[in-house]
């Protein structure tokens, strides 16, 4: 969401290794996406150029090298896909905390994804995502288990106690029981709240993509389809427009030379598929963004709308998406207003520390649900 959990991570991290408490020491493992790994490399050698970064990626004779260097390394990067390959090396080690990025890739308890790390062996665990909750209350279930094994129940008695009730039913005790045993252990931070200088989030349905283009703005346009976007391109080429393009195909390496590319002033236009390009990029140099068709999920827009509107953003970001009247797309549009209130109902932004609650208080969230 560009609230910086990024650099709260390697914030966190730098203060626990200048700590008194420091003991031997044991390096953090980060798990992301694997288009996200050498952002990480980046945000580290940026912020805390005093911490030591390796990253575990490539082949399996240089990732076999990599493995050697973990135990100097203040922070270790690594991929979803490279645990799944070879968690018996990763089992090897005891890391100080796991840190997983955009832990929405664990929101289903029956995929390779959540099984695998939850064998990572380390003395503290934390979930960042943007989206706890994309399709289903149960994905909350499955973030929480990584965390905090059986916390939440299995995903059966989850099911039954909170998300029928909740979603079925309208069971407003359900809804207030799930916030209580959640809300200790989440900080939700919302742009109003976290950077007061961040200008507001205008959205307005657009009537044609030239008034963007004629108005000197920088935009991100964003498509679900491939197809749609190579019919931008032509029209782009036909008017002799330069522009930037990224899509599921993208390297991860090329992701982040057009990510700089763009932000560093070179062309005024990113063509961007909505999956492959919704999250881990930081285009600040945009202050427009257009959703050319619109996805089911709002969290999923939310995303990529954020990668304009972020920390470092300076200017207004106005948001124009395009739903034609009377079709599906104004059907998609009422449920993601309905997916977007069962989000805030769940998960409310707000101070709710668990630092500040009694010992009475807390021993009771672990009562029997």
């Amino acid at each position: 969401m560009g609230l910086g959990k990024t650099l709260q991570v390697i914030t966190f991290v730098k203060s626990e290794n200048q700590g008194g408490n420091q003991g031997e020491k044991r390096p953090s493992l980060v798990v992301a996406p694997t288009s996200l790994v050498y952002n990480w490399q980046e945000e580290v050698r940026k912020f805390a150029p005093d911490l030591a970064v390796t990253v575990i990626s490539g082949m399996q004779a240089g990732r076999r090298e990599k493995f050697a260097e973990i135990e100097n390394a203040d922070i270790v990067v690594t991929s979803y896909g490279m645990i799944k390959r070879a968690i018996e090396l990763y089992q090897a080690y005891m890391f100080k905390y796991c840190f997983l990025d955009k832990a929405q890739h664990i929101k289903n308890p029956n995929t390779q994804n959540a099984r695998v790390v939850k064998q990572i062996k380390a003395g503290g665990y934390f979930a960042l995502t943007g989206t706890p909750v994309e399709n289903a209350l149960t994905e909350l279930r499955s973030v929480f288990d990584f965390i905090m094994p059986g916390y939440l129940h299995s995903h059966k008695k989850f099911s039954g106690r909170f998300e029928t009730p909740i979603v079925k039913n309208g069971d407003e005790q359900a809804l207030k029981e799930l916030g209580r045993h959640i809300k200790p252990f989440i900080l939700r931070r919302m742009k109003k709240e976290v950077l007061k200088e961040l200008p507001e989030k205008i959205e307005k349905l657009l009537e044609l993509l030239e008034d963007v283009l004629e108005g000197g703005h920088r935009v991100l346009v964003f498509s679900q389809f491939t197809s749609m976007l190579a019919l931008v391109k032509n029209k782009l080429e036909k008017r002799k427009k330069k522009y930037h393009y990224l899509d599921g195909s993208t390297p991860a390496e090329e992701r982040l030379h057009l990510v700089n590319s763009f932000n560093g002033g070179e062309n005024d236009i990113f063509l961007i598929s909505l999956k492959a390009g919704g999250t881990g990029l930081n285009l600040t140099g945009a202050d427009m963004v257009v959703h050319f068709d619109p996805w089911w999920n709002p969290a999923v827009e939310d995303q990529a709308t954020d990668r304009a509107y972020r920390i470092g953003q300076k200017n207004t970001v106005q948001v124009f998406k395009l739903i034609t009247k009377d079709t599906i797309e104004e059907k998609i549009f009422e449920l993601q207003l309905k997916k977007k209130e069962l989000i805030d109902a769940v998960i409310k932004p707000g101070e709710n520390f668990l630092t500040k609650m009694t010992e009475e208080e807390i021993r009771k969230l672990f009562e029997t649900v």
